[in-house]
């Protein structure tokens, strides 16, 4: 299914349930946050440049300057991409800031910098912007914070008007708000949805672990998205307190990145910033509390959050007070002996993770500052809810283990190897940064009161630093976060657990007299798959004139496309497609696709455990997931020209010897067990799992039973894959700073010198019984709090065949997304997010779709249906504007011209299937004529076609029994 076809123009195929196969894959656990550099001034004046605490070399092509008003920007010129730049104002203004009765509005005022101005009416922002090619999301964003609030724009190009209007626009929001009082009130609605949208099981688990392991400071209010009486019922005069508190010159800092001329842009700084005074209500920050330290009770070393819809999570804390450090090279010696002692740690859990008796998903150890508030140590472990025991022992003694016997030379090697080679990547590819990581990185490490550095320094001082990273060094760095407080034990689980405090410090004082080990010595391992036979001969080779690359068939049907790009020196993307994906699946096989993402590569390979792999490709830019789309399974990895030929070494020999060992499917069941019963517990959740069965007719392309996945063994995942990995069409792609002549030798040593291939991929798509569902509603249900609802209007359209017409629908849905933010979002506040798109499919015949829909209040449903059916019937009716079409179109033709200069994925997507379905290279060449060429006319014919309400079906997702989610007792 192609759903929302890419405005970039190639056809990309998704498998329907690879994406929600791809949620089953854990990434759980709190995220380190907050700055680790010189602490922030209280008071109202900024605090010092870090440069100026540092003996760092700042990245000497940063330009910083200061106005007279205390307002901070700095300038990067960065010639590619061309004619482009970010935009980036960062304020010193988050939710710590906040006072009781402003909780939430630091967040709710990002959101007014949207809707009026002195200058720039209500709703006339982001039309300004769309007129200008910039779409709102991609282009135009703002984000809050507990420290910080960041606007954010991404200007496709830097001519007079496009430049001007950006400046102006930042500086409205600095201090022209109007915030008035009917505005606010419009917007209400939209803050409560986001609010409402966010209220998710990991989101109430972050609030109550901070609750646990910070009380006492403003931090678990300032990540609970506001308090509802608050964002209810704020008046403008309490918006305009915080505003002119915290909206200063001398909080702001500006970043512009790109194509432009420093002496320039500083002179437009000046000319349109100066005028900016630092309000007489300009306020210090408050206090924002300082963790007290632990009092050895039951309740404070142990803490409980329980939530139906959580994986469970156990974690090991140790909370300090918040140390301010300038950023100087010791600082950064000191942080990377610490990174190297959680990485060790964290790759052990990996490789007992991967025991076919192992009792957890996964683990990781980190540290970091929590918004200068605190910094934490910890190990966290995901397990299933019945054995939160086994992973609470398992977290204390592997933590024991490591502190009382220290890191092995072996396991700090494998860690260096992996930082060294990040950092030689950054510098290798230093010439050709994008702006947009260039005005974050700025704004970060002015953000963390650190010294923003060249990638040559930030190696220079890793080499200098690397001798000393010594077994000793390690473990004394890991017991100094380990010392000086006391250990504080959290579980978090869908289970119930009775007297949890008791519990789980029984549990540790269990664990605690079993006594730890010294890690084990690791043998020498060298890589086993050098050489695959006689270097296939190359039978054909073309070039592809006008997209400039060149196709290559090997004698034994292998097909290569490669394209050399400098748009990223020193990086190259590569892919691998075979097999035929999801399609391939029999009806006794669906869902089959769960076990390939989690299982195949689980396994191995003959001569090597996944475990000796990673320590084999250590320092190396390697990459190996596979996955099931739709009519292929498939490889792809970013890598590098020295890896490029030990890449496609490494995916060969997963295609012709993969190892299916017993503890790929064992963890892949842990995993299942673990994971599955959360896939209900949002509504976006549920209709990402079971919508594409609704829309076919066919519950094959929907998420199969929870008995049916655990059943799957690793005999079945032989019997799908085996085919494709010996008897089907391989079609390998190489995008990037390359030689083409090198990249056709190196397939040839590998992927050419395989047995013979079938000349084209098989069509498996006939095989399938799909229909659109006959007009009406659907109803599912969800796991989550009882507001929480979604609804999608879905009506039937075409399959991919014409491909003008795809574009015509393209830009008709986002025509109807402009209507529906003008309708439901700004008119009614009903909706944070609504949504609209097109699917139009390339394997099955005449099927597609357009769809509208929003997340809402479960009491706004119906009428959350009515309007968009209403934006429907008016769509209908023949209404579309010549200025809606341009505000549709222009941002498509401006995303599609950045990504034809400036993206090697855009470049992949177009090589994928050339040789294999050629239409997709007409696809590529038609995008820009295909969107030029459609008339408001062209518009309103498609709209009166296909927007039918009475041939639409609507799918809800409502609350069901048991919804909730308990925000738990931090301290019981």
């Amino acid at each position: 299914m192609n759903e929302a076809m890419e405005p970039t123009g190639v056809r990309r195929r998704s498998g329907p349930r690879g994406r929600w196969a791809a949620g089953l894959v854990l990434a759980l656990g709190l995220a380190w946050t907050g700055p680790v550099g010189a602490a922030d001034d209280a008071g109202i004046a900024p605090p010092p440049w870090p440069r100026t605490q540092s003996e760092l070399t700042p990245d000497p092509g940063v330009r910083y300057g200061e106005l007279d008003n205390g307002l901070r920007y700095a300038i990067v010129a960065n010639e590619g991409p061309e004619g482009q730049a970010s935009v980036r104002l960062h304020m010193r203004a988050g939710s710590m800031m906040e006072a009781a009765d402003q909780r939430g509005l630091a967040h709710f005022l990002e959101h007014m910098a949207f809707n009026g101005s002195e200058n720039v009416p209500e709703g006339e922002f982001t039309k300004m912007l769309e007129r200008l090619g910039l779409k709102f999301g991609p282009d135009t964003n703002a984000s809050t914070g507990p420290l910080s609030t960041a606007y954010m724009l991404e200007l496709p190009e830097v001519g007079e008007e496009t430049l001007s209007t950006a400046l102006m626009l930042m500086r409205e929001l600095a201090d022209r708000l109007t915030l008035a009082e009917d505005a606010i009130d419009r917007e209400r609605g939209v803050v409560l949805s986001e609010r409402r949208v966010r209220n998710t099981p990991q989101r109430r688990y972050t609030q109550a672990l901070f609750d646990f392991l910070v009380p006492g400071t403003k931090l678990p209010a300032a990540v609970s998205v506001g308090d509802p009486e608050v964002l209810e019922n704020a008046g403008s005069e309490r918006f305009r307190a915080f505003y002119e508190a915290f909206y200063t010159p001398q909080r702001a800092f500006l970043v512009i990145a790109g194509d432009v001329d420093p002496d320039a842009i500083e002179a437009r700084i000046e000319k349109r910033f100066a005028d900016w005074s630092q309000p007489e209500a300009a306020a210090p920050n408050p206090d924002f509390g300082t963790p007290d330290p632990v009092q050895p009770t039951p309740q404070s070393v142990a803490g409980y959050f329980h939530d139906p819809d959580i994986p469970t999570i156990v974690s090991l804390s140790m909370v300090k007070p918040y140390e301010a450090r300038p950023d100087t090279s010791e600082t950064r010696r000191q942080a990377l002996l610490r990174q190297v002692a959680n990485g060790v740690i964290s790759r052990r859990f990996a490789r007992l993770a991967r025991a076919e008796d192992a009792r957890f998903v996964q683990g990781s150890a980190g540290y970091g500052p929590l918004y200068r508030v605190a910094e934490r140590a910890a190990v966290t472990v995901v397990a299933e809810p019945d054995t939160w025991r086994d992973a609470l022992m398992l977290a204390e003694q592997q933590l024991r283990a490591a502190l009382q016997h220290g890191v092995t030379q072996a396991e700090i090697d494998e860690q260096v190897a992996n930082i060294r080679t990040a950092l030689k990547n950054a510098v290798d590819s230093a010439d050709t940064r994008r702006n947009a990581v260039l005005a974050s990185g700025v704004m970060g490490a002015y953000h963390g009161r650190s010294v923003y550095t060249h990638p040559d320094t930030d190696l220079a001082l890793f080499e200098a630093a690397a001798d000393t990273v010594t077994p000793e060094a390690v473990v004394g760095a890991l017991r100094a976060m380990w010392q000086g407080a006391m250990i504080q034990a959290h579980l978090a689980t869908s289970a119930d657990v009775e007297n949890p405090a008791q519990a789980i410090l029984a549990v540790l004082r269990q664990s605690a007299q079993v006594e730890v080990s010294p890690p084990e010595g690791q043998k020498d391992l060298s890589f086993a798959y050098t050489d695959f036979g006689t270097p296939g001969e190359v039978v054909a080779r073309d070039t592809v004139e006008d997209l400039d690359f060149t196709q290559v068939r090997f004698a034994n049907n292998v097909m290569l496309n490669v394209k050399r790009t400098d748009i990223e020196k020193g990086k190259v993307l590569a892919s691998v497609r075979f097999g035929g994906g999801v399609l391939s699946e029999t009806p006794e096989q669906a869902g089959i696709d769960s076990l390939v993402s989690l299982g195949f590569v689980a396994g191995g390979v003959g001569a090597h455990s996944l475990d000796d792999l990673q320590r084999l490709m250590a320092g190396h830019n390697v990459g190996v997931q596979l996955g099931s789309g739709q009519d292929a399974f498939g490889y792809r990895s970013l890598t590098t020209p020295d890896d490029l030929l030990l890449q496609l070494q490494l995916w060969a020999a997963f295609m012709t010897d993969p190892a299916y060992r017993p503890e790929a499917e064992a963890q892949y069941q842990r995993t299942i067990a673990a994971v599955y019963d959360t896939l209900d517990a949002t509504p976006g959740r549920v209709l990402q799992t079971r919508v594409e069965a609704i829309l076919t007719g066919n519950q094959r392309l929907g998420l199969p039973s929870r008995a049916a996945l655990e059943a799957f063994t690793l005999d079945d995942l032989k019997a799908h894959l085996g085919p494709a990995l010996t008897d089907s069409a391989i079609e390998v792609n190489v995008v990037g700073d390359i030689d083409p002549d090198a990249v056709i030798e190196q397939v040839a040593r590998t992927f050419g010198a395989l047995d013979r291939r079938p000349a084209d991929f098989v069509d498996h798509g006939a095989g399938w019984d799909v229909s659109f569902p006959e007009p009406g509603r659907t109803t599912l249900t969800h796991a989550g709090a009882a507001d929480q609802a979604l609804v999608r209007v879905y009506w039937p359209a075409f399959d991919d065949d014409d491909l003008e017409q795809v574009r015509h629908m393209t830009l008709l849905s986002e025509v109807f997304q402009l209507r529906m933010t003008d309708k439901i979002r700004e008119q009614l506040g009903a909706s944070y997010s609504p949504q609209t798109g097109a699917s139009f499919s390339d394997a099955f015949d005449g099927f597609g779709y357009v769809f509208a829909g929003s997340e809402v209040d479960t009491a706004d449903l119906d009428a959350t249906v009515a309007v968009i059916e209403a934006i429907a019937a008016d769509l209908a009716r023949g209404t579309i504007e010549a200025d809606e079409l341009q505000r549709a179109r222009q941002p498509i033709l401006e995303s599609l011209e950045e990504a034809r200069a400036n993206e090697n994925g855009y470049w992949i997507n177009v090589l994928e299937r050339s040789q294999t379905d050629p239409d997709d290279l007409e696809a590529h060449r038609q995008a820009v004529a295909h969107y030029e060429s459609a008339t408001v006319a062209d518009l309103n014919a498609l709209a009166k076609t296909y927007l039918v309400n009475d041939r639409a079906h609507v799918v809800a997702v409502v609350p069901g029994e048991g919804e909730g989610g308990d925000a738990g007792d931090a301290g019981q």
